[in-house]
């Protein structure tokens, strides 16, 4: 579906917009792990590997949600490279749909409030 992955690429470019506001090629290490660990808790996507200019695994995170091997991307500079791996959008339980959960305060606006405050407290 087009449109599925042109939202999953976009999704991987803002992913990677963050990393570089949290300045990843200069961070050490732990601080990077840390972003990648908010973003992953934050469900921006179930996995994310981020590797330095010369492709060399700097940090990786990934949550319990099984990720699906063809909702990767990938998002690069010249300072890093950003892979993010996604779940699928569709329910795994019989029935469900994504509407049946109440929206509530939760969603994309909520979240990146949420891990920009933490993020700015810890850098």
């Amino acid at each position: 579906n087009a449109v599925a992955i042109k939202h999953y690429e976009d999704r991987t470019r803002n992913i990677g917009k963050l990393v570089s506001y949290f300045d990843a090629p200069r961070k050490s290490v732990e601080e990077m792990q840390t972003v990648l660990n908010l973003l992953v808790q934050d469900a921006w996507a179930c996995e994310l590997k981020l590797y330095d200019a010369s492709k060399n695994l700097v940090a990786q995170s990934k949550s319990a949600t099984p990720c699906i091997a063809d909702y990767g991307y990938t998002a690069s500079t010249q300072d890093f490279t950003l892979s993010a791996y996604y779940a699928s959008d569709n329910p795994l339980e019989t029935g469900a749909t994504l509407a049946s959960g109440g929206l509530g305060m939760s969603g994309v606006t909520p979240t990146y409030a949420i891990t920009h405050k933490i993020l700015e407290q810890i850098f």
